[in-house]
């Protein structure tokens, strides 16, 4: 297996979307490591906070230059907030022994209850040595600054993942449509390279059928030279936006159906169902064609040359219908599934990866429909599903 790539996206396109791509990831590394050291400094005012209380709880009476420094500590701490209990845990509510806790949560025990085991569960409790028989216990939170901080970096996060996800949908469709550029450019260029000789033969046929026109080799050539205008309108009107005027599809898929049965190998039991009345729909007779032949020819590779191949015709509704290609072929691994449709993908060691590509184009783009793999099981064999649907008339 093997997979030719053609670049249709220079990397000097990407480097603005890198450059901010980065910038945003970095601005969102800073603010996490911001945040937590926010978070470090507010323990460590705590730790400062609870020394100043064990100095002003001392049997001596500190110097008054001493006494403002804590008072300047204690009114300093208007932010987190902050319960003291006993020894035994229970919280102590005269005054002074709580900060910036509301009056609601200290006048009902299970709310105080439920608030400590928060505080507890954010950061583990300090224990303030008063001597050495008694202790109490410290309980404390992060400030709603440091709160409200700590959501801005998943805010960023969140806000981060929708611009990668938007970023790739925007680079996919560009990407995609790059690739249908190149290949429109592509099939006509081929067109317009087949046309010129194209043109010279036609014109040394009609010499040899002023000399004999019933000559077996003249018939010969004039088939493959319309094979060969066949070819030349295909890849030119994959390459534009022809009109869809032929409106009988079952009429198209029999003509080809007949057309491709005298060249699949003849082990190959080649069979055709379709319904009995017509199917009217509006279409290009020319692709179409080259959509079933490119699904016959992949069929009849994967069979290797025997087994059994059907093309099924039926209606979808009005305006609709669609037909299965089946084959009992070697089937298809997962990942060829999802690789099958991709421009340069081919299993084949010769093969250029174009056919289902160029099938995608002309069923997705030309008829607004639908070619999908409907089933595959390897050893089993392989069914593909072309929907189309009336498009405008030309």
């Amino acid at each position: 297996m093997k997979r030719n790539k053609l670049s249709v996206f220079p990397i000097r396109s990407w480097m603005p979307y890198l450059f901010f791509t980065a910038f945003v990831g970095s601005i969102l590394v800073i603010s996490v490591i911001l945040v937590s050291q926010l978070r470090d400094r507010e323990s460590d005012k705590m730790q400062i906070f609870i020394e100043a209380m064990k100095l002003q709880q001392k049997k001596w009476m500190p110097d008054p230059e001493v006494q403002q420094l804590l008072f300047t500590i204690f009114t300093k701490n208007d932010q987190m907030p902050m319960i003291i209990t006993d020894s035994n845990r229970n919280p102590i509510l005269a005054e002074g022994f709580s900060r910036n806790i509301s009056k609601e949560i200290l006048n009902n025990p299970e709310l105080l209850h439920n608030k400590m085991k928060e505080m507890e569960s954010h950061h583990t409790p300090i224990i303030l040595k008063i001597s050495d028989k008694e202790i109490q216990y410290v309980y404390y939170d992060n400030s709603k600054l440091l709160n409200n901080l700590k959501l801005f970096p998943i805010g960023l996060g969140f806000f981060f993942l929708i611009y990668l996800a938007f970023s790739f949908w925007i680079f996919r469709s560009l990407k995609s449509r790059d690739e249908s550029l190149l290949w429109a450019g592509f099939a006509k260029e081929t067109a317009h390279q087949i046309g010129t000789p194209l043109s010279s033969l036609m014109g040394w046929v009609a010499v040899l059928e002023d000399k004999d026109a019933e000559a077996p080799e003249v018939q010969y050539m004039k088939q493959d030279i319309q094979r060969l205008v066949t070819i030349s309108e295909r890849f030119s009107k994959i390459g534009s936006i022809p009109d869809l005027n032929d409106t009988d599809l079952s009429k198209t898929i029999r003509d080809n159906y007949h057309y491709l049965r005298k060249r699949v190998p003849g082990k190959i039991e080649f069979s055709l169902d379709m319904p009995k009345e017509p199917i009217i729909l509006q279409h290009n007779n020319i692709l179409i064609g080259w959509v079933l032949e490119n699904l016959v020819t992949n069929a009849a590779d994967a069979m290797r040359g025997k087994g059994k191949l059907n093309i099924r015709l039926n209606s979808d509704g009005p305006g609709k219908a669609y037909f299965d290609v089946c084959d009992d072929g070697c089937g298809m691994t997962t990942k060829q599934i999802r690789n099958a449709f991709n421009a340069g993908f081919t299993t084949k060691k010769r093969g250029w990866g174009l056919g289902l590509s160029l099938v995608k184009r002309a069923v997705e783009l030309i008829h607004q429909g639908e070619v999908l793999i409907l089933e595959s099981q390897i050893g089993k064999g392989t069914t593909f599903r072309v929907r189309i649907k009336n498009g405008k008339m030309g």
